[in-house]
């Protein structure tokens, strides 16, 4: 049965103004509505594993998280006598999952040292972050692939990348990548000139065998 007092109920309260979403376990997040005239106090409720810090009891509070996401709801009470609760969905999110393997070349030749390497789009990514000892990052920091230019080196490097978002950055992905000095016979067997040389224009290559051949003109 509903009893009104004073011949009706309080004002509900206008929409909760605050993040919809944060991050899991975050810390003195503000929500709050407009003080409505005639309101004695506001109940506040949050997420199952939240705590409400300060401010039960007035139009304004600040929340620590759990990792449960839920409704934030406040009702407007006048003595004993309550509104209609007002709701406001929040999502808690985590940082970014690992990101998958690696894709590119393990190995690098001596005689081609670009290369390039990507992952899968990561769900709540914003941006990638890569590490390439021994090599340039060309294109694509910042994004789920690249193209590296690698310097001369021995041994193996490991090429790795983090996957960065709202909240916070995911475990590192690595792939170990080595370096070639094997010289094939085919590319002994294949003698090649340029001329003229040096030039800043127009050169011509001729090559001894041009449909087993790859060629890459670098400006440096």
């Amino acid at each position: 049965k509903l009893v009104i007092i004073n011949g009706m109920l309080p004002k509900q309260p206008i929409a909760i103004t605050g993040n919809a979403t944060v991050c899991k376990s975050q810390d003195s997040v503000a929500y709050n509505v407009p003080a409505e005239t005639g309101v004695t106090s506001y109940t506040w409720s949050v997420p199952t594993g939240s705590t409400i810090i300060s401010g039960q009891g007035t139009n304004s509070i600040y929340v620590k998280f759990g990792t449960n996401s839920g409704d934030i709801s406040v009702t407007a009470n006048r003595g004993n006598i309550s509104s209609i609760p007002t709701y406001l969905l929040v999502m808690a999110e985590s940082a970014p999952q690992q990101p998958s393997q690696i894709m590119g070349n393990a190995s690098i030749s001596a005689f081609n040292r670009l290369a390039q390497y990507s992952v899968n789009s990561v769900n709540g990514a914003i941006s990638y972050t890569w590490t390439v000892p021994q090599g340039t990052i060309i294109t694509g920091q910042g994004t789920n692939q690249i193209i590296v230019a690698f310097a001369n080196f021995t041994g193996k490097v490991n090429v790795s990348v983090v996957a960065q978002g709202n909240c916070g950055t995911s475990f590192e992905t690595v792939l170990p990548v080595s370096s070639s000095t094997n010289i094939s016979e085919s590319y002994l067997d294949n003698s090649f000139s340029v001329y003229p040389n040096p030039t800043s224009g127009i050169f011509n290559i001729e090559l001894s065998k041009p449909e087993n051949s790859f060629i890459s003109v670098f400006d440096v």
